[in-house]
């Protein structure tokens, strides 16, 4: 017979994120543990629109807690503000591509990037290659 799985909620430390959809959060290891990128954050004003967001936050998990960080990204190019896309690690961790998702929720991107994870510096692919 399997073992029993039991969950436990953790308690959220640092600067925690808006409760939100359509993010990703991707494993990268070392010193940032997980990233989370964009997503649609909970609107708090009335009649407000609901829009992606280009957050940035690291997130590392702990035996009795999680803690977040809210980042800051560098370079000559940011990717626009999305949500519902792709996020990957590569293989070392040591950069994420991103690819497509929503800008607005009629508007779909098709674009990549890479995020250099230790600095946190984006670089728009081109072509086949980032830059």
């Amino acid at each position: 017979m399997p073992a029993e799985l039991l969950w436990t909620k953790l308690p959220q430390k640092g600067n925690t994120p808006k409760p939100r959809s359509g993010h990703t959060l991707t494993y990268v290891g070392g010193q940032m543990g997980y990233l989370m990128l964009g997503g649609i954050e909970d609107a708090n004003v009335k009649d407000s629109k609901i829009m992606p967001t280009s957050d940035i936050y690291s997130m590392k998990l702990y035996p009795k807690e999680t803690r977040w960080e809210k980042e800051t990204s560098n370079g000559e190019e940011k990717p626009p503000a999305r949500a519902q896309h792709i996020a990957i690690a590569t293989p070392r961790n040591d950069r994420l591509f991103v690819f497509g998702g929503h800008a607005s929720p009629t508007v779909r991107l098709n674009d990549c990037w890479w995020l250099k994870v230790s600095d946190l510096t984006w670089t728009r692919c081109l072509g086949d290659k980032a830059v």
